[in-house]
């Protein structure tokens, strides 16, 4: 039975402390904590659980990070789907050669990059232009290597009010419940994330789901 090609997406690269997706001055006024600072670190561990969360339930990224997408070889489309979004740019396209050198970068002049904009983008392509074809790499699991960005903004200025809302409100469910629930009556509510959360963050997961199909790995039909 032919097999389908194993997909493996890793981050490269993590925003730093000052990358958060919150402000932390917003996210006070947010709780009413007013000035403090008492809290900061607190409220900075909420503020990347919350974001790790959105991205997690989601399947987009939210403060600009770099990936690496492998997959077993090219696909039998003209596209290529990256599965993190909203893609940015992709910075190469690689592939494992039987010759010299072992790994060859795919000539960017062959395909155009798709970067959807808007608050629920869905996922990006990468797309071969006319007359061009997918090269062929060695017969091997991972041969084929994509390096892009994804993210909706460099700053925390530039994140969407949708996704800065979600994070808010993960944030205040974490500030509420600021300790494991054994039992009670709030141990119910714990059990499942904010109304206004979930609901953000469904429309955002609906829309990110990835289009193109898997595919089979040809030498191993």
């Amino acid at each position: 039975m032919p097999r389908i090609t194993q997909q493996t997406l890793s981050k490269l690269s993590t925003p730093t402390e000052e990358g958060l997706a919150l402000d932390l001055e917003d996210v006070k006024r947010q709780r009413r904590l007013g000035s403090s600072t008492a809290m900061a670190r607190l409220l900075n561990m909420w503020i990347r659980a919350a974001t790790s969360t959105f991205e997690e339930e989601t399947g987009r990224q939210v403060r600009l990070a770099s990936f690496e997408y492998r997959v077993d070889c090219f696909p039998p489309d003209r596209y290529i789907e990256i599965p993190k979004a909203p893609l940015r740019a992709v910075t190469s396209v690689a592939f494992l050669s039987a010759g010299s050198p072992s790994v060859e970068i795919f000539d960017a002049d062959n395909y155009t990059v798709e970067t959807p904009r808007g608050d629920h983008a869905p996922p990006g392509r990468i797309v071969l232009k006319s007359g061009a074809s997918w090269p062929t790499p060695v017969q091997t699991e991972g041969a084929v290597v994509i390096t892009f960005q994804a993210g909706y903004a460099a700053t925390v200025t530039d994140v969407p009010a949708l996704v800065s809302t979600a994070l808010l409100y993960l944030v205040g469910h974490f500030h509420k419940y600021g300790e494991e629930v054994i039992g009670g009556p709030e141990a119910r509510d714990m059990t499942k994330l904010p109304l206004g959360a979930g609901t953000l963050m469904f429309a955002f997961k609906k829309t990110a789901l990835p289009k193109q199909r898997p595919w089979e790995v040809p030498w191993l039909a």
